[in-house]
């Protein structure tokens, strides 16, 4: 599932290589001297590598001919992720533009039970299958929350598929995961980039850059205020448990918003779960307060609200609004380990800057539709 192609160039690109890289190639069929006999034996001549096997260029640079398509048969990899509406791309590598092309593909063809790409190519080079770096993202929304000591449970609904992660203090572990395509991951412990690294050669990308907002359709978040954000929600996980918003989009640049509620128990499910059992919070670059938006509005309203002022810290907002015993709890920092995880995973999958939608119960199949 390597590519060795992209190389420095894969940022520009608005696809990625999914399930590697395939190098078809042409070779001059070797010339062969007729084997010489004498005194009994038989004498071979013995050809350099170089004389035996030929690259023949094709098309032909010297040639003006149109040049005939190839039948191809590439067999998509069984941990490749795909679903009914994903696009079937394959590219050609142009070395000139140093770019995948599709330019050069034909009667391209997809065979869902045997999970083979037919096609024809007029081009022989590096071909790969291709997928929209934006595949997964932006997020439809996103959940986390602690479900016992140092552990939590992060939830994100992508475009097509609901991936649950569980954060440790020194690794990660994909969960509740059935797609046969990922069963080589779950429940393995992982760095979190190695684990989002490996969901991406599945052809699930999670790790978005600064260049997939515009691709994406989205403004892109101020990089110190979604930092501190990330620095709060880590810090004070323990005691709250925090969803995507809505309105995060119609939020200015310059802000980071999401909602919490206090979860003393661990809930791996809230059993009450109503927008009054939530509180919408909003981050400057530097500093963060209470604010009166609700999901069930009709329009975003970013004021603060009534008797909240804006603090440094969260765990210093809090103070007066939650409980006493949520505000102490809130204070200690004594799992390292546990916050700096919960940190890096947050800062790799660009949570809090790249989701637009309502954070909702819809299936998946609901959501598709």
């Amino acid at each position: 599932s390597f590519d060795n192609i992209s190389g420095e160039h894969i940022k520009k690109f608005d696809d990625i290589t999914v399930g590697g890289v395939i190098h078809s190639r042409m070779f001059h069929y070797p010339d062969q001297d007729l084997p010489k006999k004498a005194l009994g034996w038989t004498l071979r001549k013995i050809q350099s590598i170089n004389d035996t096997l030929r690259c023949v260029p094709y098309p032909d640079p010297t040639s003006s001919v149109q040049t005939e398509s190839v039948q191809t048969t590439y067999r998509l990899a069984e941990y490749v992720y795909l679903t009914e509406k994903d696009e079937i791309k394959v590219g050609v590598w142009d070395s000139d533009a140093n770019c995948w092309s599709t330019d050069y593909i034909e009667d391209l063809n997809y065979d869902k039970e045997k999970r083979e790409l037919n096609f024809k190519t007029r081009k022989f080079a590096p071909i790969a299958f291709l997928q929209p770096k934006t595949t997964d993202y932006p997020y439809d929304s996103w959940d986390i929350r602690c479900v016992a000591d140092q552990l939590a449970l992060l939830q994100i609904n992508t475009k097509r598929i609901k991936i649950c992660i569980e954060i440790h203090p020194l690794f990660v572990k994909l969960v509740q995961m059935d797609q046969k395509e990922l069963q080589h991951l779950v429940n393995k412990q992982m760095h979190p980039g190695l684990l989002l690294k490996e969901l991406s050669k599945c052809g699930i990308h999670l790790l978005p850059e600064d260049e997939d907002a515009e691709r994406g359709g989205i403004h892109l978040k101020d990089h110190e205020t979604e930092e501190r954000a990330i620095l709060d929600i880590a810090q004070t996980l323990k005691v709250f448990a925090f969803q995507s918003m809505k309105w995060s989009q119609q939020a200015s640049h310059e802000n980071i918003i999401c909602r919490l509620r206090e979860n003393p128990d661990k809930d791996k499910v809230f059993l009450e779960d109503d927008e009054s059992d939530w509180r919408s919070i909003m981050w400057w670059n530097n500093k963060v307060t209470y604010i009166k938006s609700k999901n069930c509005d009709e329009e975003f309203n970013g004021e603060i609200e009534d008797g909240q002022v804006t603090h440094a810290l969260l765990n210093l907002a809090v103070q007066g609004v939650q409980s006493d015993d949520a505000v102490e709890t809130s204070q200690y920092l004594y799992d390292i380990d546990f916050i700096d995880n919960v940190q890096r995973t947050l800062r790799l999958m660009r949570l809090l800057s790249f989701t637009v939608n309502a954070f909702d119960k819809r299936s998946l199949e609901e959501q598709q539709k």
